[in-house]
């Protein structure tokens, strides 16, 4: 970019708040801690929360139950479309949550059963009463730990009454001031500036000056006392921050919604480069959720392509159907890929981190060659059993167009792997024969999926099933692999020169 997100300061107050809770490591371990179910039971307890706790137990054991509705519907499921998420506001507290659960087991013998969504969200403001009393803990403890919600976001909202010491305390570390007014008994409020309603856009949702630091000290607080790792973020200043914030804590993510929700590409772009400017190293972000309107995200955009490209190829994939199957306007996808060759570009980039590097990962681990080689075969064959179209659209599009392969192979450390199998086989194999051990390994694994009809078709002639030989490949392809390492004939003392 050619300004900055952050300025140096920035950075430094930013620096300086981590740091002040122990730093990145720190922080990210209490919360991990603290989201220990038996941990938030033990703290409950002391706090009074015990017989809600408890009673919700039981009261989950009367839900009813989502698989029997899939069974009665005769539902199914396409695990390559993406996954759909319910998201469901008003536990707002633990009161509220807790009534929620009782009311749930009763629509058990009813009509209309009700079902635990798979995300909750609450707007509850993070006072110091909901943290530190226990009610926001209960609260998840019931969600996460007891309906098992794959999340539950938390909402922080700067424009509540805060203790005065707690201003003066975050200016003295990070070398800021925080325009604020005296409430009297202590407490002070943030004078929220630049919000454009008279109301101060809901108590703060939009954060202007350097109120994202604020924002941020309340989101680390929270999740640091109670396990809260979701959080609603609702503005460019606290987007930016909570990215650069969030780098090296994976257990901390942030939803972008509220009038943040973006409703065009242009808008959609500039999240993107926010995001693509503070990566965490493993390439993920700490924004998880990102509503667009229709609820589609990037990924969404790349797995449908993905779709469309294995059925189609390059030259039948169309944009507009792409679109079609992410339940987009065309104009969004067109805008932030551009063309069809970008948008494939995207595709490859996607295929090589599921495809090589999860896989390539285990030849430098520091396993036997036994072990190396079975982990393999079970799960890249099983892999691919999943995505059956790809083997061939890879060979397709690569030979298509030969940059795409280089792009494809870049993020593989080749000498790593090889170095790796050196050391594992030992003088079991020539070192000019490490690269076809290698192809041969990939071979059994790839080859019978992308000649699936004609394998398929001669077993048929056999009477054997093409899946249950695939199964019996999975450990036959290893022990062959193995065999032929542990051979005495390929010692080179041995080895007749060719």
């Amino acid at each position: 970019m050619k300004y900055k997100l952050l300025s140096n300061s920035d950075l430094k107050a930013i620096d300086s708040l981590i740091e002040f809770y122990g730093g990145a490591e720190h922080i990210n371990s209490t919360i991990a801690k603290m989201r220990d179910y038996e941990t938030r039971k033990k703290i409950l307890s002391d706090k009074g929360y015990g017989p809600m706790i408890d009673d919700a137990e039981t009261l989950v054991k009367r839900f009813p139950k989502f698989s029997g509705l899939e069974k009665k519907l005769k539902v199914t499921y396409d695990p390559n479309k993406g996954v759909g998420r319910s998201q469901v506001s008003g536990f707002q507290g633990s009161g509220v949550t807790y009534q929620c659960m009782k009311r749930m087991a009763e629509t058990t013998i009813e009509s209309e059963p009700c079902f635990v969504p798979a995300e909750m969200i609450s707007v509850v403001p993070l006072t110091d009463h909901y943290v530190y009393s226990g009610d926001l803990m209960a609260t998840l403890t019931m969600a996460e730990n007891i309906m098992k919600t794959s999340k539950f976001c938390s909402t922080n909202l700067i424009g509540i009454p805060n203790p005065e010491s707690r201003f003066a305390n975050l200016e003295k570390v990070l070398g800021e001031k925080f325009d604020r007014k005296s409430l009297g008994e202590g407490l002070s409020q943030l004078i929220l500036k630049n919000q454009g309603t008279p109301f101060g856009n809901f108590g703060g949702i939009e954060v202007a000056n350097n109120n994202h630091l604020f924002y941020l000290d309340g989101v680390v607080r929270t999740a640091m006392e109670t396990g809260a790792d979701f959080f609603l973020n609702p503005s460019w200043s606290t987007i930016i921050a909570a990215c650069y914030f969030g780098r090296e804590m994976p257990d901390l993510s942030f939803k972008i919604s509220m009038l943040l929700s973006t409703q065009n590409a242009m808008q959609l772009r500039m999240l993107l480069n926010i995001i693509n400017e503070y990566l965490r190293d493993d390439n993920t972000t700490p924004i998880f959720e990102i509503n667009i309107g229709n609820g589609a995200t990037a990924e969404t955009f790349i797995q449908c392509a993905t779709e469309e490209f294995e059925e189609k190829g390059m030259a039948g994939a169309r944009m507009q159907d792409i679109a079609n199957r992410a339940g987009i306007n065309k104009a969004l996808l067109h805008y932030y890929f551009r063309t069809k060759d970008k948008l494939l570009e995207a595709v490859f980039d996607k295929l090589a981190q599921k495809m090589f590097k999860e896989f390539s990962a285990v030849f430098k681990q520091d396993l036997s060659l036994e072990e190396k080689i079975n982990f393999f075969f079970r799960e890249h064959m099983t892999f691919l059993q999943k995505n059956p179209k790809l083997p061939m659209f890879i060979l397709r599009e690569v030979n298509r167009n030969p940059e795409l392969l280089k792009k494809f192979l870049s993020n593989i450390d080749f000498d790593k792997i090889k170095t790796g199998m050196r050391k594992n086989v030992g003088d079991n194999i020539p070192e000019k024969e490490i690269a076809h051990l290698m192809v041969s390994i990939v071979s059994l694994s790839v080859f019978p999926v992308a000649a699936r009809p004609i394998i398929e078709g001669i077993l048929e002639l056999q009477g054997i099933s093409y899946k249950d030989f695939i199964e019996e490949r999975k450990e036959y392809s290893s022990r062959f692999i193995l065999s032929a390492v542990n051979n005495p004939e390929h010692n080179t003392d041995k080895r007749k020169e060719y």
